[in-house]
């Protein structure tokens, strides 16, 4: 396996036969409110489903709210980002579709939008970021490849912009970001590397940068996210740690500050989101857990707290935002 457990390749196997051709989901809660301001949203892989916690939530809490049903049409949603406006994306894995859902969706709600079809280069996507216009950047695990589509583009509507070829060194791409720049680094699960394309990079096109190398500690890097002061931050699932670097490094630079050990109970971390304290929030896809870090945590550190438990209806938690 490339990367992940056996279990995770065999539910994708499965997914990919039943959803080859459109998103499907399993169950359908009933009517929901909308989440209260400031709650944590996580997107369960193998639940096909979105929980949301209120921002005190600790140990074994219920969600707050459930996106989950046939009419939202997740199917192996990967990847979830809201916008400033509350709008909600998320990559659904199995069935090569983005979703796009009102502020505050919950229950058994149907996307406002979907990006789907032969036209849109999707395969497998994997991740998602906006760029400062609002266009929507998409890693693909499956073609190799980033697409990008114009600020409010739905249905079968091609891409703006591809990012694809041997040029371009992404092998394949588990995450993405786009920093204030708008370019766009890329995370590269078996070659331990980022790569760091110019904004408007299409084509086959070499990386603007690289950052890989043995002083980077760049493992198995599968989720990228820059913090408001631009630094960049991977989890990496290989080593279960988590690598930050300052602003405009490339090359084998060296990390300003790692998570890892046994005591961070991290497990195949796929995500981050930072709360008004500033403490960092992880989502772990191995052992379905939110676990919780003081602000400036290094080392071997244990959570200050956790999200975990059969009450909370965490399954396979893929990622994290904090809205």
């Amino acid at each position: 396996m490339r990367r992940g457990s056996m279990a995770r390749g065999n539910a994708a196997l499965v997914g990919l036969i039943l959803a080859a051709a459109a998103c499907s989901s399993s169950t359908e809660p009933g009517p929901q409110p909308p989440p209260p301001a400031s709650s944590v949203w996580v997107t369960n892989y193998f639940a096909n489903s979105v929980t949301v916690y209120a921002a005190a939530a600790s140990g074994n809490a219920a969600p707050v709210a459930t996106l989950s049903g046939p009419a939202t049409l997740l199917d192996g949603p990967e990847r979830l980002i809201i916008d400033g406006t509350g709008k909600i994306y998320v990559a659904n894995r199995f069935a090569n579709c983005i979703t796009i859902y009102a502020k505050g969706a919950a229950g058994n709600s149907a996307p406002i939008a979907t990006i789907a079809g032969a036209n849109t280069g999707l395969n497998l996507p994997s991740a998602l970021a906006l760029t400062s216009a609002g266009d929507l950047v998409v890693a693909n695990d499956g073609g190799n490849s980033v697409t990008v589509y114009a600020a409010g583009a739905t249905g079968n509507v091609a891409p703006i912009a591809t990012i694809t070829g041997p040029a371009t060194a992404i092998r394949p791409p588990l995450s993405i970001a786009v920093d204030a720049t708008d370019r766009i680094f890329v995370s590269n699960f078996p070659t331990n590397a980022v790569t760091i394309f110019a904004a408007g990079a299409t084509g086959n096109i070499a990386p603007a940068a690289v950052l890989a190398g043995g002083a980077t500690g760049l493992s198995g890097p599968i989720g990228l996210v820059f913090d408001a002061a631009g630094d960049l931050h991977v989890a990496n699932g290989s080593n279960n740690s988590a690598t930050t670097y300052a602003p405009g490094a490339a090359g084998n630079t060296a990390p300003t500050s790692v998570i890892v050990g046994a005591a961070t109970t991290l497990s195949f971390p796929y995500g981050f989101a930072w709360d008004a304290a500033g403490r960092t929030y992880m989502v772990n896809e191995a052992n379905s857990r939110v676990t919780i870090y003081a602000g400036a945590s290094a080392g071997n550190t244990a959570p200050v707290d956790s999200i975990a438990g059969a009450a909370t209806g965490l399954q396979g938690a893929s990622s994290i935002a904090i809205y």
